[in-house]
């Protein structure tokens, strides 16, 4: 799902999870997370700062998902419960990614081998973080396709 913190009102939280396809999550960081303009910005200004904060989300994505695929502790740990969290500021250009909520993230047993893409089943382990982490890829191609 998508979450947004903004206090503008603009979109509910209802809405935004709705979005199902990586079109629609386009759609949805394209007209909420990075708007087509901004009261600080000329609207050049604003469509080169929209790509600029696409491309660090997306180098980010990228650079998280060549880490967790060679991390030993990811091999050997379930991820339940993690988010990515992205991070734009318009004004500065500046846009980051970030996996958060560890909390719930438990080694598998000794046991069971878990690559993070499988389908989960009842005590499978399995927590679709590389599933989760490339689709957010794929989403930031497509945004920053239309850009």
């Amino acid at each position: 799902g998508i979450a947004h913190s903004g206090g503008s009102g603009a979109v509910s939280k209802k809405e935004l999870k709705a979005a199902t396809t990586i079109s629609q999550f386009a759609d949805n960081i394209l007209l909420y997370f990075l708007p087509p303009t901004h009261p600080k910005l000329h609207e050049d200004d604003c469509l080169d700062q929209r790509r600029q904060v696409a491309k660090q989300i997306l180098a980010d994505l990228k650079a998280l998902s060549a880490t967790v695929r060679k991390s030993p502790f990811a091999l050997r740990h379930e991820f339940v419960g993690c988010s990515l969290l992205f991070i734009a500021d318009l004004v500065s250009g500046m846009g980051s990614a970030h996996i958060i909520d560890f909390a719930k993230v438990t080694p598998v047993p000794k046991d069971i081998t878990i690559d993070h893409r499988s389908p989960w089943v009842m005590n499978n382990h399995e927590d679709g973080l590389f599933v989760g982490v490339e689709t957010a890829i794929a989403t930031w191609e497509e945004v920053l396709s239309r850009l």
